[in-house]
Formats: C-alpha cells, structure tokens, sequence
C-alpha cells in the first residue's frame, strides 16, 4: 500500500480546523481514568479521523487515543493521537500537534505529525524522503557534540517515576541545557537540528509512532532506554531519540543503569 498523501493532508486539514477553532475558547476539560486531560477537540478530531479512514479503508484496523482499538483481522492499523499535548492545548500553549501513523504487520511505516497553530506539517511516506511543508526534508547536519555540549528535550519530569527520574536527571544535569513541554514538538526540532537528545517517558505507541517513522527516515535512532527497538504493544514506554550514535549510546548506558 502506498501511503495516501492527499487523504492523510484531508485529515490533517480537518483536524487542524477543529484545534484552531477551539484553541483560543474556554474549553470543558475532562479527566481519563490516568488523569490526563481530554476535551471536545480530541474526542471530535478522532471522531471525524475515524468515520473518513472507515468509509476509504473499512478493512483497515484502527487504534485511537480517545475511542480503542477496533480490529477486521487484516494487515494494516491506523493509529490515532488527535492532539498529542492535550495540556498544552487547554492552557493556550502552541506546541500541540495532531498525529496519525500507519502500521503494517506491526510496524510503522509511515506517519504525520501536524503543528496546527504553527502552520507546519511532517509527512513521512511509505519510501522517500519525509516532507515539510510539502517539501523534501533532508537529513540535519550533526556536528558530533559531546555530552556537555548537548541539548535535550522533554516534555515533563512528571512523565517519569522515581528511579526513572533519577536518572534522567543525572544524566541530564551533565548537559548544557534541558527544555521541557514540547510533546510531539520536540521529534520536530529533532528533526530539524534544534536538540541533540530528546528522552521521554511513559508514552503510548500512538504518541510516538510517527516520531519514529519520521526520526528513522532521516536516519536517526528512536530506542527505549535499553537502546532495544520500541514496542508498539499496549503500556507505557519509555524512549531517547537522537541522530548522534555515541550520544545515544551514552544517554542509553546511563538511563538502562
């Protein structure tokens, strides 16, 4: 299967409707069962995402953020995050984004991550380089920067329990500098050279999916803190991501501890 570029730019363009015109409201917010924040907008986007990837693809499994998993026994899942950085989107803060990513057999072979607020757009096919704005992206030129020198991204401390913040925070005290509450954003300025490092935690595989289709096509690493391939099995994950082997090696051999 080819990856359906115009169809997957309709649903952005919906989805980034709906966000904008939520965006500046006094939104309802309601709490999940993990305590994380949903609103109109993420039950609405995934609404809309599933009644199009339906009605085109109606063998196709799908597994959303805010409505599960539906299963017709076949190769291909869409996954579904219809704003990743809900709390972001609730406070007024730009850097949300909304997320599809495509699996065959179990493995991500394409995905978007849409900035709606920021006007920018990734789009990372079955083959080819992914595209911004429409156009080729190539891969960022990495000076090789020592652990010192690196910059890394997160999007909270509060994603990680307390071993795991202990040695996140360890092994990022060494760094020049940590900056936190991007979500999705971060792959993004990975992609494009602003960080050296971004480490997360507790994820699910709709909030990463297509980070990894995107991080890999450019030819970076997207592992978990063993340095082992990410599942893209139900629970929570943690993950590094970079595009400097020996920095990733480093910040792998400090979080697997």
């Amino acid at each position: 299967m080819v990856f359906p570029f115009s169809f997957v730019n309709d649903l952005l363009n919906q989805a980034a409707k709906i966000s904008q015109h939520h965006f500046f409201k006094n939104v309802d917010v309601e709490h999940k069962q993990d305590k994380s924040p949903v609103t109109f907008a993420d039950r609405e986007i995934e609404r809309v995402w599933r009644e199009q990837i339906i009605q085109k693809y109606p063998m196709h499994n799908i597994w959303g953020e805010e409505y599960g998993y539906t299963s017709d026994g076949i190769d291909y899942c869409w996954l579904l995050d219809p704003i990743d950085g809900t709390r972001n989107f609730v406070t007024k803060n730009p850097l949300f984004g909304n997320l599809i990513a495509l699996l065959k057999e179990g493995v991500v072979i394409a995905g978007a991550i849409n900035l709606p607020m920021l006007n920018q757009r990734y789009l990372v096919g079955t083959e080819g380089l992914p595209l911004f704005g429409g156009r080729p992206l190539q891969s960022p030129y990495y000076k090789k920067v020592s652990l010192e020198e690196a910059l890394v991204g997160c999007t909270t401390p509060d994603m990680f329990n307390s071993q795991d913040l202990k040695k996140f925070l360890k092994l990022t005290e060494q760094m020049a500098d940590r900056r936190y509450g991007g979500d999705c954003f971060n792959f993004c300025q990975l992609a494009q050279g602003g960080l050296d490092l971004v480490i997360e935690g507790n994820l699910k595989p709709y909030d990463y999916a297509p980070a990894l289709a995107l991080i890999e096509r450019l030819g970076g690493q997207v592992t978990d803190w063993q340095g082992n391939a990410l599942s893209l099995s139900e629970g929570q994950h943690n993950l590094v991501a970079s595009f400097d082997a020996n920095l990733h090696q480093t910040a792998v051999n400090a979080l697997s501890g």
